[in-house]
């Protein structure tokens, strides 16, 4: 039995919320999350229990999962996604990568859900930074 999953972005172009901002800076202190570039590199062994974020879909017969890409020591490593479908026993149907050769370049996820009847998995991105941060891939 084939199942079609089909991925939704939606982009984020409207600035980020006063409250979103509050909570970037409560975590600022903590490099291992917050989507921020750090002033002084955290270790190489830093951020090891960093696990990705799940999103079962309603008939539970899905998953979709948000991994951290962790490519560069001066920014949490959640500055970069990658999303992963897979089937409930864990087979994969399908991922994308949202990462950066220099870890500042890519997207991440802002927010993400799956549609009630399990057919979309949408979710917003927003730039890590590097040239041209207002813009978004479609």
């Amino acid at each position: 039995m084939w199942m079609r999953v089909s991925i939704v972005l939606i982009q984020s172009v409207v600035g980020v919320s006063s409250a979103t901002m509050l909570a970037a800076e409560a975590l600022a202190d903590d490099s291992c999350s917050g989507h921020e570039l750090l002033s002084i590199p955290r270790s190489a062994s830093s951020c090891l229990t960093v696990s990705p974020q799940v999103y079962v879909s309603p008939d539970a017969t899905l998953s979709a999962l948000e991994f951290p890409v962790d490519a560069n020591l001066h920014a949490t490593p959640d500055m970069e996604s990658r999303i992963v479908i897979q089937t409930s026993d864990g087979k994969l149907l399908t991922s994308k990568d949202y990462s950066s050769q220099s870890g500042a370049d890519g997207y991440y996820v802002v927010s993400a859900k799956w549609s009630p009847d399990s057919q979309f998995f949408v979710y917003s991105m927003s730039s890590s930074g590097g040239h041209s941060p207002w813009s978004f891939p479609m």
